[in-house]
């Protein structure tokens, strides 16, 4: 009932209670589609420009410089590392964004280019796609956890 009260923050929170819980029983196994798509539109604020047409492979956004715009987010529990999955690097730009999946606190977040992507990712066979550990994301590009997290804090408008 006090759902239009509550801060964007608040809501997310509740949203991943809900669905851990449905995890627990066994009907789902990711949480994923909303954070990808929060992560999309914290970029989208960051960077200005265009949102691309959902299920384009590989380009989620047009910023305001014209740039192809990949973007990758996951929340993860502090000091957890999975992977960032690619099926290629037709992209000027990664964004990559770690949230905390308790509180969905930016984390931190970096940009690459899509070659300083291409390096530090390895071919795995059996997916036929490539694959970034999230800790090698963290090290590599350049750190717009700043900008991010302004850019999310401009997205809670209730």
């Amino acid at each position: 009932d006090d759902l239009p009260t509550r801060s964007l923050r608040e809501l997310l929170i509740t949203h991943v209670a809900v669905l851990g819980e449905i995890q627990r029983r066994g009907l789902t196994r990711t949480r994923g589609s909303l954070v990808g798509e929060l992560g999309e539109r914290i970029t989208l604020a960051a960077y200005g420009g265009a949102l691309e047409t959902a299920g384009r492979k590989s380009i989620d956004l047009i910023d305001r410089k014209g740039r192809t715009v990949q973007v990758k987010t996951r929340a993860l529990e502090p000091g957890v590392n999975r992977i960032f999955a690619f099926s290629s690097f037709d992209f000027e730009i990664l964004v990559a964004v770690m949230l905390d999946a308790m509180t969905f606190d930016i984390q931190w977040a970096r940009e690459l280019t899509g070659s300083e992507a291409s390096e530090i990712a390895r071919y795995r066979v059996p997916s036929r796609d490539w694959a970034i550990a999230t800790g090698k994301v963290k090290q590599a590009g350049i750190d717009i956890t700043e900008q991010m997290r302004a850019a999310y804090l401009g997205l809670d408008s209730r």
